[in-house]
């Protein structure tokens, strides 16, 4: 019946999975290695405190493009003429730096996050997964970097009693940024939308 009368292999309906996302509660999970990381040992944690049965996995491309997208990362060509990624000055000032490794086939170069880099990773993660999802006009202004005029802006909605609802509207981000950067700043935010 499964197979509409056909004998042989049964056809599975695949289970269609949401963007990928990460809950508040997740992210206040994380606690950042002083051992620096690579972006595919970060990529593993955040994956790992993300729900996968109901959301897709985050991709260390996701990631290392939105880092290059906000300029803390570069794209350069490698002696062999390959497209590496390697940390701008800012990069280097948040704490992404390059490491020289000796490999099976010689020596290489890893790019490596110190703990605030880390960190940065994942109180930005929702506006890393919106640069993935979102298409529309507005993509750039949600998955950008919080400036100090944009937390200003919300430190003033927050003291007028403004709902996430309506901070995520008015500052054109997700609502889980908007309670990530509160708990970020120190504001908490006990008011149910």
């Amino acid at each position: 019946i499964d197979n509409n009368g056909v004998v042989g292999k049964t056809k599975k309906s695949k289970i269609r999975k949401e963007p990928f996302s990460l809950s508040l509660d997740a992210i206040k999970q994380f606690i950042p290695s002083e051992i620096p990381l690579s972006i595919k040992e970060i990529t593993d944690i955040i994956n790992g405190l993300a729900d996968l049965e109901k959301c897709k996995k985050i991709s260390i491309s996701t990631i290392s493009t939105w880092l290059v997208a906000i300029g803390l990362l570069e794209i350069q060509l490698s002696p062999e003429g390959k497209k590496i990624k390697r940390p701008t000055i800012h990069g280097n000032e948040l704490g992404i730096f390059t490491e020289d490794k000796m490999g099976k086939y010689g020596p290489y170069s890893v790019v490596m996050y110190n703990a605030n880099a880390q960190e940065f990773i994942v109180d930005n993660i929702d506006a890393i997964a919106a640069s993935k999802n979102d298409k529309n006009e507005n993509a750039e202004k949600q998955w950008s970097v919080w400036s100090p005029e944009d937390e200003e802006c919300l430190v003033n909605l927050f003291n007028k009693n403004m709902s996430v609802t309506e901070m995520a509207i008015t500052l054109k981000r997700t609502e889980t940024a908007i309670r990530a950067r509160l708990k970020k700043l120190g504001l908490i935010d006990n008011r149910v939308d």
